[in-house]
């Protein structure tokens, strides 16, 4: 089949599109992880691997899926169940499992928690741009206001804020709204069904992303654009649009059984969750300091003295400035068309809604979360401020391209005109990116290379030298000026390359119009570009790198070495911004938690008594990240006996002390066992274990020495040592899904606290838990049949256009 010539054009600008915005994005990454401490070379030091995203809650976060890595890597599986954080948690029943997302999880799983994590900011800052660009083309905007929209939500501070803050699973979320948004209205504007399953497929992208925070957000923004979309005007009445209902139907079907494969197994466990809500919201901002949020530097947000980066959004005030534009066009020539005041009012509203969502202070949202549970779970309402962000950019966008294509009219430029300068613009764009990619991998030579470069022409090497790129941030203003000068010589050779073109052309007026909108659009495309630079430099301030001084890393041998007996020895560790080691020496943090809680089956311990925690056997007291952390850590152990057994003495030297260590004057690690912790597992009489459960202590349990612990199975070999009435209890969470065998036919068990209890049979017999996810294997069954049905609704509307195009034919 052949294409027409416009077809293959629209092809080209497409391309140069989506190159531009990887080209941005590309020097943001290099903005990120070139070291500050070396900005005078083109370096990436903290792509290397000693180099960890330092946040408080990065690694608590992002290691949701390290059992998974873990079991794939050494045991040839994929695990259900985390045996590594806290008391034990679900894998697959868990919303903050980003598993399913291909795109985000895959680096983390072949490369690991350091390593992976930072491609995969990468890959969904790369993500989020295409997504804005797919949201502003099928708003209908044209190519400039597209890649900036595009731009500047990949570089906005909500993305960044959330990665930079540890809240890793909020930062992938958010690269998947404005493709969802996008799928959307080309669900409601055409009848193409790729429309329907973009949007779904981008929903469970979004679901599947590790945090369902933003699936409301989303939700209510479809919610307002679609409204309008399925009610329509005709033979002077309003009528439903069933045809554009039945669309959103297929899609959002299809959205609902994509993700069922992770969505039924969470919310089949959805009352076995334990997750703080804010129904006063406590957490909320005061109006003007939401407002100031998306044009206020974070260096500068101690003036607010609030400190939570994690609700950063800065987008700059030039996309303000833009809007402002926008408004001053409503009374004169330039204003708006329909489709755009459309577009334009939908972003204002969206974005206003969100804005005053983030603040948290209007009646209706306060009654709203006192009122509905569910939604006050979703307690940092300034989390909201990185959708109006988004909506913020639209509009901004919007205002770009109404002025862009208005100038036209204003001066009264042919549509001819329009074309030509379309074309001419990116050529100069193209050229003038071509040097300086040229000179950016020149830059990125060392010295031996740049002479070989230059041929060995020591005038040439020279030249160069004093023109090559010494920082990234010299690479990004020398693009925009290249680009600025490229265009600003294309307007000057504008006016003879018109009269050439055009003979009878009524000189010089038609030509200097011409030329007038040419240099309109390049002050236009300079604040675009400014916008761009400022966002980038602004916010790729925000992370930090390091290497983590006081890792525990350095006592784990000690454990591994003394707790031979223990599978997976507990560790009580303070709160700290590297919890990967724990995962990797398959060791339990026993304090750290994803920032909920499972919650177990009913307690068969007796009333009024305090609920079964299985203590740790370890504990690590630490003063390396601050003086808090280190009086807790410090309290947790003084309260129960136990034996220092190694301390590690971290400045001036590192030091392993036999004696005289003292953490009041030097930083450092100690290492602790908690000697009457209970281990792993043991034997208690049944009666003791539900009436007594806080006497529980080493020297008055039986402990079983035999234990295989396997991924999402534990094998146990164990007799009662008496007649009595005697109960096995194993250190996991009884969640919903563990199931309990003897000798391998199914027997029960029950809750102890938090712990699993087995009743125990007379004599020696093989006990075993096996953890299936409750609504897996559901849910995979159903996101199969919805991959299926997505495959047969579009074939079968291929079907139809094919055979409408033959009746056409034949008709004619």
């Amino acid at each position: 089949m052949s294409h027409p010539p416009s077809f293959h054009r629209r092809r080209w600008v497409t391309a140069a599109e989506l190159a531009a915005i990887a080209v941005i994005g590309l020097l943001y990454v290099a903005f990120i992880f070139s070291s500050s401490a070396s900005d005078t070379a083109l370096n990436l030091d903290n792509l290397d691997s000693t180099q960890r995203m330092i946040s408080l809650e990065h690694e608590r976060l992002a290691g949701t899926i390290l059992p998974v890595e873990i079991g794939l890597k050494r045991y040839g599986q994929v695990p259900a169940w985390n045996p590594y954080l806290a008391g034990g948690t679900p894998l697959i029943n868990n919303a903050f499992n980003y598993f399913f997302n291909p795109f985000q999880s895959a680096p983390v799983l072949l490369l690991g928690g350091v390593q992976g994590s930072k491609v995969s900011v990468i890959v969904t800052l790369l993500i989020a741009g295409y997504s804005a660009w797919a949201l502003a083309k099928a708003l209908g905007l044209g190519a400039v206001a597209r890649v900036t929209i595009g731009a500047l939500y990949m570089l906005s501070g909500g993305l960044v804020g959330k990665f930079a803050g540890g809240h890793f699973q909020l930062g992938l979320s958010l690269a998947w709204p404005p493709l969802v948004l996008a799928g959307l209205y080309w669900t409601l504007k055409t009848n193409d069904r790729r429309a329907p399953v973009l949007m779904a497929a981008a929903f469970a992208l979004l679901f599947f992303a590790g945090n369902i925070y933003y699936t409301l957000h989303t939700l209510v923004s479809c919610t307002v654009i679609a409204a309008p979309f399925l009610v329509g005007r005709a033979d002077g009445r309003w009528r439903l649009r069933g045809d554009r209902l039945r669309r959103l139907a297929a899609g959002g079907g299809l959205a609902l059984g994509l993700s069922a494969v992770q969505f039924l197994p969470v919310w089949i466990t959805r009352d076995y969750v334990i997750h703080q809500a804010d129904p006063l919201l406590d957490a909320r901002y005061e109006m003007p300091q939401a407002l100031v949020n998306f044009i206020y530097p974070w260096e500068q947000w101690s003036v607010f003295r609030l400190y939570m980066v994690v609700d950063y959004a800065y987008i700059g005030p030039t996309v303000f400035l833009f809007i402002a534009g926008l408004a001053v066009t409503l009374f004169t020539s330039l204003a708006p068309a329909r489709h755009h005041r459309r577009t334009a009012w939908t972003a204002f509203g969206l974005a206003l809604l969100f804005t005053i969502w983030g603040a948290g202070q209007t009646p209706f949202l306060e009654y709203l979360y006192r009122s509905v549970p569910l939604l006050a779970e979703f307690r940092f309402t300034g989390r909201a401020h990185a959708i109006a962000a988004l909506w913020w950019i639209v509009l901004g966008g919007v205002a770009l391209d109404v002025l862009w294509h208005g100038v036209r009219g204003w001066l009264r430029v042919d549509a001819a005109f329009n074309a030509l300068d379309r074309r001419r613009t990116l050529r100069a764009l193209l050229l003038g990116a071509v040097p300086w990619a040229l000179l950016l991998l020149y830059s990125l030579a060392d010295t031996a290379g740049r002479r070989a470069l230059t041929l060995y022409n020591n005038s040439l090497f020279w030249l160069l030298e004093g023109l090559r790129y010494r920082a990234f941030q010299d690479a990004a203003l020398g693009l925009w000026l290249i680009l600025t000068a490229a265009v600003a010589l294309d307007t000057l050779l504008l006016v003879p390359a018109l009269a050439l073109r055009w003979r009878n052309l009524a000189l010089p007026s038609a030509a200097l119009r011409a030329a007038g909108v040419r240099l309109l659009r390049l002050l236009l495309l300079v604040l675009a570009l400014t916008a761009i630079g400022d966002a980038m430099r602004v916010n790729s301030r925000l992370f930090h790198f390091d290497l983590p001084a006081g890792s525990f890393a350095r006592l784990y041998p000690f454990i591994r070495g003394l707790d031979t007996d223990t599978p997976i020895p507990a560790v009580m560790e303070p709160f700290s911004p590297s919890a990967f080691d724990t995962y990797y020496n398959e060791l339990r943090n026993w304090g750290l938690n994803e920032g909920w809680v499972p919650n177990t089956l009913p307690d068969a311990t007796a009333e009024g008594r305090p609920p079964f925690n299985p203590p740790p056997g370890w504990a690590i007291v630490s003063n390396e990240y601050g003086g808090a952390s280190y009086q807790l850590s410090r309290a947790f152990v003084e309260d129960r006996p136990s034996v220092v057994h190694q301390c590690i003495i971290l400045y001036p030297v590192e030091r392993l002390m036999t004696d005289g260590c003292d953490l009041e004057r030097q930083p450092g690690l100690m290492l602790y066992e908690l000697t009457d912790s209970p281990p792993y597992a043991f034997i208690v009489e049944r009666e003791v274990l539900l009436a007594e459960s806080d006497s529980l202590l080493r020297a008055n349990v039986y402990p079983v020495a035999a234990v295989a612990h396997g991924q999402d199975v534990i094998r146990l070999r164990a007799e009662p040592p008496g007649s009595g009435d005697y109960v096995l209890v194993v250190a996991e969470a009884n969640y919903p899904g563990w199931q309990a065998f003897v000798d391998g036919a199914p027997t029960g068990h029950f809750s102890a606290g938090r712990a699993i209890a087995i009743p125990l049979r007379e004599g020696p017999h093989t006990y075993t838990l096996r953890f299936q996810p409750p609504g897996l294997a559901t849910g995979l069954l159903v996101s199969l049949a919805s991959v299926v049905a997505a495959g047969f609704y579009l074939w079968d509307g291929r079907t139809n256009r094919r055979a409408a195009a033959a009746n056409s034919e034949a008709g004619g």
